[in-house]
């Protein structure tokens, strides 16, 4: 369960007012669409039979949006239809024109399902015309959605343009959902056009988000994305893996529409290592599911790997008939038709882009704007107190002289941190990535600086791997075995141990990198690729062990540094950038590399909004 689900929960239990309850159940379904329909279905109904009981007009129409949107994704296009159509007639009525959009948007995902490119266009169109604001979390969904149309018109320049618009606008609303799927779509872009690195990257990028808000769909679907591009890299094996993986969860979530795609991708594994009657398997499967939920769209796909099969066994009948069967389906992806369309929906959306943008947002009373100064200075005391857990700049310089530390929370307070210890030979120290963004993240921080601090001088672990495991366990003991394993809360984190009498440098690491510059090489090691604390499996890291030589130098950076949008395209930084960045500084001594680290940050990110916390620690042996 998301944080925000949580929330929302916990407000539910505590108010008895009808309509409030209805409010918070229709926000509960919307956050569940996609990950729960069990759960979804169950909310939409109650939250609608109590409006009915309420006459709460508001409260029904957003509430039967929801339940046209869980018929959609369930296949029952007639359903969800009455129901879309009923809750746009009471949004109109009501002049609600943020549920108006919503209603389009769910029109929108239903003839793209369908299919049918040219009204799913229309839809976004119509949506976006409703929505309310620049920072709308639907104008959100609408940018996602032209992006992915693009995507299957092939136009990748425009897919890219529209869904980093999309970025900002959900990282504004924090809405995690949506920035865990834009990312899965610039994955998609990527893989296309043959970008392998950072389809990778995107693709890693968006389980990270999915696996934060507890989105077991979007887990899946980034495990999907991974196994297509281990497929491209003709790693069979891996493919395999992932993909299952991803059908594992879709079909716990009974999420048709992946099952279809993932089945029809485990086919085309299985062709490419030559297991026809596997590909024969997985793509009837895929095909008679497709053909009860009316997802023209898919069968066309499955259809032709069909027609690629029989042909490499040399079955010419059933290929020829497959292939026949092609003319039968009747889709209406006329592709010249929607580039026309998406064309003239562009045009509008900019024009409408350009009138939102010139509205100017401000406080509007003093009791806000007080109540505002009040929370920040409360925020900044939290900071000065946090800085408390944190080693001190003359501490760090006792231990490693030629050394540096940077500090960059996106926010008043931060879930990144680091952290030095000492025993009798070795100076232990650490950077990590903890959960999520300010309070909450930070409040988790100051638990794992403790269970560092335990595991160390209490239990006396003396490698870095092995406060890695312990650290995993008790995360996850603490934090999610209460959630069924499916835990929001966990870590990224290095830990390094330095021998200065032998120069050896041990180190371990969690869904996080470390850079080794050697003369004009950056090495970068990562022992374990999932972050700890989020499962009840048991993971096995490892100890790399150097034998630095003077002028070595080590550098541990959080991943809000790579995420981090910027230059002139306004792409991500990714590995590559910050590897680039670090070659970068070699001309400059450690005690000033901070404040030059900090300069480069500043000069990619431009004008872009900060994305997430950043620190780094970077020493000179």
């Amino acid at each position: 369960m998301s944080k925000l689900l949580q929330t929302l929960q916990t407000q539910l239990d505590q108010t008895t007012k009808p309509r409030e309850r209805v409010n918070l159940m229709n926000d509960m379904a919307f956050e569940v669409r996609d990950n729960d329909p069990a759960m979804l279905r169950e909310i939409a109904e109650e939250a609608l039979n109590l409006a009915q009981e309420e006459h709460y007009l508001h409260g029904e129409g957003y509430a039967r949006a929801h339940l046209g949107y869980y018929f959609s994704i369930q296949g029952d296009r007639e359903t969800a239809h009455q129901q879309l159509e009923s809750a746009q007639k009471i949004m109109l009525q009501m002049g609600e024109n943020e549920g108006v959009a919503l209603t389009h948007l769910y029109y929108g995902f239903l003839y793209w399902d369908l299919g049918d490119l040219n009204q799913a266009l229309e839809e976004v169109g119509q949506a976006m015309k409703y929505t309310q604001g620049p920072t709308s979390i639907i104008r959100g969904w609408c940018l996602y959605l032209l992006g992915v149309f693009y995507i299957d018109l092939k136009n990748y320049d425009k897919a890219v343009q529209y869904l980093q618009q999309a970025v900002p606008v959900f990282e504004s609303q924090e809405h995690e959902h949506g920035l865990g799927r834009t990312f899965n779509a610039m994955s998609k872009v990527y893989l296309d056009t043959k970008k392998l690195d950072k389809a990778q990257e995107y693709g890693m990028l968006s389980r990270k988000v999915h696996r934060s808000s507890g989105y077991a769909v979007g887990v899946a679907r980034s495990y999907h994305d991974l196994g297509v591009i281990a497929l491209e890299e003709k790693a069979y094996e891996e493919a395999r893996y992932f993909l299952n993986k991803s059908l594992e969860i879709r079909r716990d979530s009974e999420n048709f529409s992946g099952i279809i795609s993932t089945l029809t991708d485990l086919g085309q594994v299985y062709f490419a290592e030559g297991h026809y009657q596997s590909v024969i398997q997985q793509a009837q499967e895929a095909l008679s599911l497709a053909k009860e939920k009316e997802a023209k769209g898919k069968m066309d796909r499955i259809i032709r790997l069909l027609v690629q099969c029989y042909t490499a066994m040399g079955m010419l009948d059933e290929a020829v008939a497959q292939y026949e069967s092609l003319f039968e389906i009747g889709t209406t992806n006329e592709t010249q038709t929607a580039k026309t369309r998406i064309t003239e929906i562009e045009n509008k959306f900019q024009a409408e882009k350009r009138k939102q943008e010139a509205e100017i947002y401000r406080l509007k009373n003093v009791a806000l704007k007080k109540a505002y100064e009040e929370i920040q200075d409360s925020l900044h005391y939290a900071r000065r107190m946090q800085e408390v857990f944190l080693p001190s700049d003359d501490r760090l310089k006792r231990m490693f002289p030629n050394s540096f530390s940077w500090f960059q929370p996106r926010e008043v307070l931060s879930g990144d941190f680091f952290w030095l210890a000492t025993t009798q030979e070795h100076t232990w120290f650490a950077v990590a990535d903890s959960t999520g963004r300010g309070v909450p993240s930070a409040m988790f921080s100051s638990v794992i600086i403790h269970a560092l601090h335990y595991l160390l001088y209490e239990e006396r672990h003396s490698q870095p791997h092995e406060l890695i495991q312990a650290l995993h366990e008790i995360l996850y003991v603490q934090f999610n075995k209460e959630k069924g394993g499916k835990g929001a809360d966990h870590v990224a984190i290095s830990i390094c141990k330095y021998h200065p009498e032998s120069q050896k440098l041990a180190f371990s690491s969690a869904d996080q990198s470390v850079f080794y510059v050697k003369g004009d090489e950056v090495v970068e090691y990562r022992s374990h690729r999932h972050p700890l604390g989020d499962s009840a499996e048991a993971i096995t890291a490892t100890t790399e062990v150097l034998t630095v030589n003077p002028n070595d130098r080590l550098y541990l950076i959080t991943d809000g540094l790579a995420n981090q949008f910027g230059g002139e395209e306004g792409h991500r930084l990714m590995k590559k950038g910050v590897k680039e960045m670090i070659l970068s500084l070699q001309k400059d001594p450690m005690n000033l590399q901070g404040k030059e680290l900090n300069k480069l940050f500043r000069s990619w990110k431009g004008m872009q909004r900060q994305v997430d916390d950043i620190c780094a620690l970077g020493i000179e042996f």
